[in-house]
């Protein structure tokens, strides 16, 4: 019955294949989805038979299994299968694993088998056996496939290596970072050891890379550590000084917590007072206006001391500003500028210092970066969905701008916008982070993108391209695409040439928004120009000054200029600012035009009627030159 079942679905795949070489486009998804929904439904008829024949022949089943009639009948947990996505870090565990639970159980057929191989493996893995047939005779040859792909001791040798040396550095002491540094150290160690690397004679080119990934803290106290030793030390002692350490931080911590939950209500005013003190040092002294609105009640009968607080957003005694409903109520670019009009810290959000000033060592939960979590701009903020909304109710609706510029002597902010990318024959978009770069000749287009969208490609000529420091690269790709602004008030369609990549990811680091004091009501062209992002499309020259208007705003001296542009407003720097000086001309040029547009007809043949724009009198516009032509006539 199995083998007939297998037969049939043989004859399926046959039929489907023809059927789907003869759809159109439009109903070739419907054929796929059809094709999953039969397989899915194969799978669970060779289960169903599976069991049944189970069923029917008990005696074999009870010959394979251990007869331990002393033993007693615990449930133990079901063993789930692990999954490989083709990452060669993960390989050698896939393989033992899948090894002792599927391959090497004789009692599991190998249509069952090659079931448990396919749900798996994901990703990568997946496609190496995708195109063998759901048969028993199949499983041997996907599982010799799969171990001739990824069982590559070379290349497993060098992964293993690469992600010793690829370790994330620490930037502050921390018992769970220490801890996660030491497992990703022995797990990598193991691996390699498994792959008959000898690692017991690497001691001190282990020492040395994991050191350079310490914090400052942890590297003293090692270096201290071995002040004691006369020796080079061992990799075991290594280990054993971090699981020391980070026993010690978590110890720490944990009394610390301890203490802060058990210490009374009476000593919070000191404590209160302790940390002003030490934050604010001399500026406490300086600026004694920062604690006018701290107000601290006698003492009740119970003997505490109750410290109310008075909110500077709403004036209500017993909470901060980061607690008050009214301020969390603000959505975020009004809580922005309650933080300016109230001149309070934008980390900590207390009165008395500025964020440089902060002692606070936090940062943003979202994008980890120095501001209070609360002045966050998220993506699906909605008032960032509806900024044109917010504009349309003011006196004057400003157009769209692109932003770009610098926000501090060592970063630069290159001109960035965010447009749809429209696969001209099918009509899919897709978003993507765009460059505008007036001094590049043509535009240009990742390999990444025209894979997603399925671009239609022209082989051309093979075409150099030369960049900074004339570096030379070959093109022979080119793709025709549409674009539209975020508004969808524009958009256009420009040709672009393939290349690998654009450029790094833009900007490099997080950028402090709140140190630029953007206009709220105008619409950007790239609302998270803070936030780094890879960059798909760069538009050159030959769209770049379609793309820009007139119309800039300036932001003060030394900050970027905002310029209007048909996807958005685009913040420029010094170095990429545009000269829209308008040349009028001289009076002659302006002649010159009013005499074209008065005098350039079309005749009805089709032909064009131009009037010579010659001065009133030729004999002063041609100078002598009528006579001499005239005199050569005469011998």
């Amino acid at each position: 019955m199995i083998r007939k079942c297998e037969t049939l679905y043989k004859d399926f795949e046959t039929f489907q294949d023809k059927i789907e070489l003869l759809c159109d486009e439009s109903e070739i998804q419907e054929q796929i989805n059809t094709r999953s929904t039969i397989e899915n439904q194969f799978i669970t008829a060779i289960s169903t038979l599976q069991d049944i024949l189970e069923k029917l022949n008990p005696v074999n089943v009870k010959s394979q299994l251990p007869s331990q009639s002393n033993e007693s009948s615990v449930k133990l947990p079901t063993i789930k299968l692990p999954v490989f996505d083709g990452s060669y870090l993960k390989w050698l565990e896939f393989r033992d694993t899948y090894l002792s639970l599927i391959h090497e159980n004789a009692s599991i057929q190998d249509i069952n088998k090659f079931h448990y191989l396919r749900a798996s493996l994901e990703g990568s893995a997946s496609e190496v056996i995708k195109s063998l047939e759901f048969t028993s005779i199949n499983y041997k040859i996907a599982w010799d496939l799969l171990c001739a792909r990824y069982d590559n001791k070379r290349v497993l040798i060098n992964s293993h290596l690469k992600s010793l040396h690829l370790i994330n550095p620490m930037t502050t002491e921390s018992h769970k970072a220490l801890r996660n540094l030491l497992d990703h150290v022995n797990k990598n160690m193991r691996a390699l050891k498994a792959l008959g690397i000898p690692t017991e004679y690497w001691d001190v080119h282990i020492i040395f890379i994991i050191t350079m990934k310490l914090d400052a803290t942890t590297n003293m106290k090692w270096e201290e550590y071995l002040s004691n030793c006369s020796d080079n030390p061992t990799l075991d002692q290594f280990y054993t000084f971090i699981r020391n350490r980070a026993d010690v931080l978590e110890n720490a911590v944990s009394r610390t917590t301890n203490h802060s939950e058990s210490s009374s209500n009476s000593n919070s005013n000191n404590h209160n007072k302790k940390f002003w003190n030490n934050n604010n040092n001399n500026s406490v002294s300086k600026n004694n206006k920062s604690f006018d609105n701290l107000k601290i009640s006698s003492p009740v009968a119970s003997g505490e001391t109750v410290c109310d607080f008075v909110c500077l957003c709403c004036n209500k005694q017993g909470h901060r500003i980061y607690d008050c409903p009214k301020f969390k109520d603000m959505d975020v670019p009004h809580r922005v500028t309650e933080v300016k009009r109230l001149k309070v810290c934008h980390n900590c959000l207390r009165e008395g210092h500025n964020f440089q000033n902060c002692r606070l060592k936090s940062m943003c939960r979202h994008c980890k970066y120095s501001h209070n979590t609360l002045l966050h701009l998220n993506k699906n903020d909605k008032h960032l969905e509806n900024i044109n909304s917010t504009v349309a109710s003011q006196s004057q609706t400003l157009p769209p701008v692109t932003l770009s510029g610098i926000s501090n002597s060592s970063q630069v902010l290159l001109c960035t916008a965010v447009v749809s990318v429209k696969n001209m024959i099918n009509n899919e978009t897709y978003p993507v982070r765009a460059l505008l770069d007036s001094g590049s000749q043509s535009s240009f287009v990742t390999d990444n993108l025209k894979r997603k969208l399925n671009l239609p490609v022209h082989n051309i000529e093979p075409l150099r391209v030369s960049g900074i420091n004339n570096v030379a690269f070959s093109i022979s790709e080119r793709v025709t695409l549409g674009i539209e602004s975020r508004n969808k008030n524009f958009s256009t369609m420009i040709t672009c040439l393939v290349v690998p990549k654009v450029t790094g990811t833009l900007p490099n680091s997080p950028v402090n928004i709140l140190e630029l004091d953007l206009p709220p009501n105008i619409e950007l062209a790239d609302p998270y120009f803070y936030c780094p992002a890879e960059v798909d499309l760069l538009l050159g020259a030959d769209i770049f000054w379609d793309l820009v208007g007139f119309k800039r705003i300036t932001l003060g001296v030394g900050r970027p200029v905002l310029q209007e542009s048909q996807l958005g407003w685009l913040k420029f720097w010094e170095i990429e600012e545009l000269n829209l000086k308008i040349n009028i001309g001289t009076p002659e040029e302006r002649l010159c035009e009013s005499h074209f547009q008065e005098n350039v007809k079309r005749l009805s043949n089709g032909r064009f009627s131009v009037k010579m724009p010659l001065k009133e009198i030729p004999e002063e516009a041609l100078g002598d030159s009528f006579y001499l032509a005239k005199s050569v006539f005469y011998l």
